[in-house]
């Protein structure tokens, strides 16, 4: 478009013939770029539910469990140089389900115990005070945002997603320059999440009546399963979507 501002501003881009459609409509056009700090605006609302179970049991078990379903919706941001109203749209934090479930079992070995129950000194150090314990922990990813693709019109989400493909890339094309509207945070499209398993196994021996000798061995995602990163979001990268 034709720009106002030539033989009024000396340098920089808005010293041009033309500007982009998009930079007139903006509150202050004679300005590219505008940073804002502390503005009295915006809101943040989650809703959620949460659940735990706890139970102990009389031959050393206890368990525990947990499950949290959540919403976290923000308006904090302008979507456009030209809005008037914050957009709504998921937060960058926003994780809709997690579960937890941690057990520890202390083995049924050592003086009092079913076995080894008359067992002493040596013996009853060597197997008392044994105990294993699990963790497991999975969750839903964080939402997604793409930058410089506008939506065609239908999901990114793929039902079986892999490392070379984390989302849809042909349901998005190029952004033109002289377009007004930009696409907010994805609501269907996100990160792998976790699925995590921990396995930890304690040993205590009671040296006197007040120091105890602890042994532990822990293995932190016991079964190494892989966590990637949120795929490449860059609209026209050669890694876009990897």
């Amino acid at each position: 478009m034709t720009n106002p501002f030539q033989n009024v501003i000396a340098s920089g881009p808005l010293s041009a013939r033309t500007v982009t459609r998009g930079q007139l409509p903006r509150p202050y056009p004679h300005f590219t770029g505008i940073s804002a700090q502390s503005l009295p605006q915006g809101s943040s609302r989650y809703d959620g539910l949460q659940m735990k179970a706890v139970r102990r049991f009389s031959n050393g078990f206890s368990m525990t469990a947990s499950y949290a379903i959540s919403k976290q919706l923000e308006q904090v941001r302008f979507l456009n140089d030209q809005d008037t109203t914050l957009v709504k749209e998921l937060n960058n934090f926003d994780i809709p389900q997690r579960v937890v479930f941690s057990g520890a079992y202390a083995l049924p070995l050592g003086p009092g115990k079913a076995l080894f129950g008359n067992a002493k000194g040596l013996t009853a150090r060597l197997v008392e005070g044994m105990q294993i314990n699990v963790l497991y922990m999975a969750q839903s990813g964080v939402p997604l945002t793409i930058a410089g693709a506008e939506s065609v019109g239908r999901s990114a989400k793929m039902d079986n997603p892999t490392v070379q493909q984390g989302f849809d890339t042909s349901a998005f094309r190029q952004r033109q320059g002289i377009e007004q509207v930009r696409t907010s945070t994805l609501p269907d499209v996100r990160s792998g999440g976790k699925d995590n398993f921990d396995l930890s196994f304690f040993k205590t021996i009671q040296m006197s009546e007040r120091i105890r000798l602890q042994f532990r061995a822990e293995a932190f995602n016991a079964l190494n399963r892989p966590e990637w990163s949120s795929p490449n979001m860059t609209f026209g990268n050669p890694t876009s979507g990897r």
